[in-house]
């Protein structure tokens, strides 16, 4: 299961001297935003390894750079991973 979550408010970014240049300054567009990628995934018991929780969430944040005179950017800036009991595996479902 996938979940897509804006993080932050879209942010307007000034354009450098440059990057004016190389268009027409009136649609030149620069912005910032953040997203996290949620993604949930179960675990199997085996025989060598038994696993503290059956369910794993992992998060990944990323930065997005869009810009309309250079290309659009994609950052990774963090990523979390949480175990889930069967109590929490409960109540999320």
């Amino acid at each position: 299961m996938y979940t897509l979550t804006r993080t932050s408010d879209i942010y307007d970014q000034k354009l450098g001297f440059f990057e004016k240049m190389r268009g027409n300054s009136a649609e030149a567009l620069s912005q910032v935003v953040k997203y996290q990628i949620t993604h949930q995934y179960y675990l199997e018991d085996s025989e060598e390894h038994s696993n503290p929780a059956k369910c794993t969430v992992e998060m990944s944040e990323y930065m997005t750079h869009y810009n309309t005179q250079t290309s659009t950017s994609l950052k990774l800036i963090g990523r979390k991973q949480m175990l889930l009991s069967d109590v929490a595996q409960f109540r999320r479902e």
